[in-house]
């Protein structure tokens, strides 16, 4: 957009940040130019375009550990330096996987080598100071590492107001028609599982609800 910063991150907890306006145009088949200058066995993790100056920097371990920085505790620098500490990196908190751009209106999912995933709010994680190790996000196994995370934007449950009648609230999902067996948990014209725990039990945040 030509106002954008970029925010580069390495495995070993080091990070820059600059202004978009430092890298230039090149052809298609160009090699680039250096956006942070690399340590000893180190490598990039992540590349981020910075578009809100108020939103928060993200930042996930191997071994689940995570927390959130204001972005305005990285100064804004020329590229090609080494950059500063992100996270302190231990062997309790492994190194660093993956950093985000964050605002407060979403959830992250965090996978596990083993295939495990777990999703929780921003608003979870405390918000801390740059070199700090972060808390627990995610418990993992011996020999587990997280391997990926993925931002997801929250949804909003739709509230139903009126009910008919107590009856139509148990054994019918959000979808017209869609009605549940006498367990109250399986869609018999969609025949899958509801996956909203809440839906037919129809309680949340005092309301009653019906989603499939």
């Amino acid at each position: 957009t030509g106002d954008s910063e970029i925010f580069i991150a390495t495995k070993h907890g080091y990070s820059i940040r600059f202004h978009e306006s430092d890298l230039r145009s090149l052809g298609r088949t160009a090699s680039g130019v250096i956006g942070i200058k690399l340590r000893d066995d180190d490598e990039v993790v992540s590349g981020v375009i910075i578009s809100n100056p108020d939103s928060d920097i993200l930042t996930i371990t191997e071994n689940g550990f995570g927390k959130r920085t204001k972005l305005s505790e990285y100064n804004l620098q020329s590229r090609s330096g080494l950059g500063v500490i992100n996270t302190k990196v231990t062997e309790k908190i492994g190194k660093v996987v993956d950093v985000k751009e964050i605002t407060a209106n979403e959830d992250i999912m965090l996978i596990t080598s083993n295939g495990i995933l777990i999703r929780t709010s921003i608003e979870n994680i405390p918000l801390i100071g740059r070199a700090t190790q972060g808390v627990t996000i995610m418990k993992v196994a011996h020999g587990e590492t997280v391997v990926s995370v993925a931002k997801i934007i929250k949804e909003e449950i739709p509230e139903i107001e009126n009910e008919e009648n107590e009856e139509n609230e148990n054994t019918f999902c959000g979808n017209k028609g869609h009605q549940y067996d006498a367990a109250g948990a399986y869609c018999k014209r969609s025949r899958i599982y509801c996956q909203w725990l809440r839906c037919w039990s129809g309680v949340y945040n005092g309301r009653r609800v019906k989603r499939c």
